[in-house]
Formats: structure tokens, sequence, C-alpha cells
């Protein structure tokens, strides 16, 4: 006679397998270890910034940044737009203009590294999720397995610097704040992280209630003279700040469109790398 005991380990032996077959998608985060990298979000491809992202590059170029963080919704996947305005002829033009700027990347960065955003996830969601974010970057030039960029299913990765710093940089679609830092102060709250948070598209930067982690928005690559939505009518939300985020020598420096707020001629000419 089987005891009561064997009897249930023998009928919960199913959860066991669950474990097995069920994918634990907590393995599949993205982890990197470095002190350089340029962190650009919201690119929206082929609606980036052209005078920002050559200036990106200037700065990729002058400080020999080793690593591109593509912070999602690196391609814009405009023609499945709600918000319309896109020409569905426009597709093969977004892809045109992803690979040339994925090639100079090539070019410049050792490694890259890229997460979903909500707009590539729009490619998966018309085709009713039965293809993946890999065969999305296929179409630009990214081949499974490519050495030199890795891709994350996922909408954050984690980033570690020799300082210190442990950053969770994630794109947190379904979470939108018109007030800067709040998504990520949110996020700050339940995740023991820096945070660097993309897809609002505002810039702003602080730290932690005790002064131990970065909390951040990244803001934007986008023109928004390329989106119809925002040009051919009035919205609520605030101007979108277009700047990226360099790591160099394991430290974060925020970078702006507006002069203002970042000096071009000091850092391209006075500032030694």
């Amino acid at each position: 006679m089987i005891s009561k005991d064997k009897k249930m380990k023998k009928d919960m032996k199913f959860m066991e397998d669950n474990d097995i077959i069920s994918p634990d998608y907590s393995k599949q985060l993205l982890e990197i270890n470095s002190d350089s990298g340029i962190i650009l979000s919201d690119v929206h491809s082929p609606c980036y910034d052209s005078d920002m992202m050559q200036f990106a590059m200037q700065i990729a170029a002058k400080f020999k940044v080793e690593n591109v963080f593509l912070n999602g919704d690196f391609m814009d996947c405009g023609i499945w737009s709600n918000h319309g305005g896109f020409d569905p002829q426009d597709w093969d033009n977004e892809i045109h203009q992803t690979e040339q700027l994925l090639n100079l990347y090539r070019k410049l960065f050792k490694k890259c590294y890229w997460i979903l955003g909500n707009h590539e996830l729009r490619y998966m969601r018309e085709t009713g999720y039965r293809v993946k974010f890999k065969h999305l970057v296929r179409q630009v030039g990214i081949k499974e397995n490519d050495p030199w960029c890795t891709i994350s299913e996922n909408s954050y990765m984690r980033l570690q610097t020799s300082t210190g710093l442990d950053i969770m940089l994630t794109h947190p679609y379904g979470n939108y704040s018109n007030k800067p830092l709040a998504t990520a102060e949110g996020i700050s709250i339940v995740e023991p992280y820096s945070i660097i948070v993309g897809h609002e598209h505002h810039q702003a930067i602080t730290t932690s209630p005790d002064g131990t982690r970065v909390i951040a928005n990244v803001g934007t690559m986008i023109d928004h003279r390329k989106v119809a939505y925002k040009t051919r009518k009035h919205t609520r939300h605030r101007k979108w700040a277009v700047g990226f985020f360099l790591i160099h020598r394991g430290i974060i420096y925020p970078f702006h469109k507006e002069n203002f707020l970042t000096d071009r001629e000091f850092w391209l000419n006075n500032v030694k790398p």
C-alpha cells in the first residue's frame, strides 16, 4: 500500500515537468559588464534626428566608445501605427535606412545590444505574434547569433560598470507618465538597480532617496518633424527631449539637443578623451 506522502508526491510529479517544459524568462536577461557605451533610446528609424545622431557618432568616435545600447524602439515600424500618417511603401525606406544606420554602427562599435520596444512589437503583433523579434532584425541585416549584435526579447537589459553602477536599462512599454522620472522612480521602488528609462521621450537624471542609485530618463533620438501625429495636431504631451547618454570610464554623461544644456564645441574640441 502506497503511503499518502508517496502518493501525493507521485500526483504532483507533473509540477516538476512543468518547470522543465515552461520557459524561465528570468534566465533570458541580457547582462553586460562595460565601462564604455552610448545609450540610444527611441531612435524610431527612419524618423531619427539626423543632426543629433551625427553628434552622437562624433562623441562615440572621439571617446572610442566600445558598445552601443539600443534601448528599444530603434525601429519605428510606422506602417503599423495606430496614429496613421504613413504610406505602406515607407516600409522599404525604413528597412533601407535602418540598415544604413546599423552598418555605420558596425564600423564604430565593437558590440551592439538591442532590446525590444513597443514599436518593434508592432511587427510581431501584426502577425499575431507568430514571428519573433529575431525575425524582424534579420530584415535589417542582423543574422541569428550575430557575434556583433545581441538582441533580447525582453524590454530591459542589465549593465554593470567597474565604478559600482548596476543599471537596468529599460523600455517599459505599457507604462507612461507625462512627468519626467515618475516611471523610473516607480520602477526603482521594486527593482534594486539604478534605473534608466526610455519610451517616454523625457530626459532627466537624479538619484534615489538614499543617494546610492541613478534614476533617469535617457531621452529620445526622434525628430518630431518626421512624425505625422506629432506635427499635424496638438497634443497634451510635453515637448520630446532629444538626447542620449554616454558612459565613459564607468561614469554617466547626459547629452541634450538644446545648446543651453550641451555645449557641443566644448565636448568635441576641449574635453580630452
